[in-house]
C-alpha cells in the first residue's frame, strides 16, 4: 500500500471512530500514517480495506485498532512452493485457492460471512448462509 492509500484507510477509520485524531491525539495522525504505511507496505489496499470494514462491523467500543488487529482480519498469504510453478496440476489447484481467497474477500466486503463458522456465529443456518451467497452471486461455483 502506498502512503496515499494508507491515508485513505485512516480516513475510513476516522469516519467510523469519531474523535480518533482529536483532542490530545490531534498531532498523532502523521505518526500513525507513517506507522501504518510501513506496517502494510507490501499489502494490497483492497485486502486492508476489507479487513478494516470487518473490524468496524465487529467492534462496538469504538477504539482505534492497531495494525495487528487489522492484519488478523486479512487473508493469509501463502508462499508458493517451487513445484507449483512447474507442475500444471498444482498450478491449477493454486489458482482455485487464490480464487477462493478472492471470493472470501468479496463476501466480507459485501457484509456476508466468509465461511460457515462465521455464518453460524452470526446466527445463520448453513442453508440460510448458502441461500444468501447464491442470491449475491458469491457461491463456490464462482471460483470454478
Amino acid at each position: 500500500m502506498t502512503i496515499e492509500q494508507t491515508g485513505m484507510i485512516l480516513d475510513l477509520l476516522e469516519g467510523a471512530i469519531p474523535g480518533a485524531f482529536s483532542g490530545e491525539r490531534a498531532g498523532n495522525k502523521g505518526k500513525t500514517l507513517r506507522l501504518w504505511a510501513e506496517a502494510f507496505s507490501g499489502d494490497d489496499i483492497s485486502d486492508v480495506k476489507a479487513a478494516v470494514i470487518a473490524f468496524v462491523n465487529e467492534t462496538e467500543k469504538g477504539f482505534f485498532p492497531t495494525p495487528g488487529k487489522i492484519r488478523a482480519k486479512m487473508p493469509k498469504k501463502m508462499i508458493e512452493p517451487s513445484f507449483v510453478a512447474t507442475d500444471p496440476s498444482w498450478k491449477k489447484q493454486h489458482e482455485w485457492i487464490e480464487r477462493y481467497r478472492d471470493l472470501k474477500r468479496r463476501r466480507l466486503e459485501a457484509g456476508l460471512p466468509g465461511n460457515i463458522e462465521e455464518a453460524r456465529a452470526a446466527g445463520l443456518s448453513a442453508e440460510a448462509w448458502e441461500e444468501r451467497l447464491d442470491e449475491a452471486g458469491f457461491g463456490l461455483e464462482a471460483i470454478f
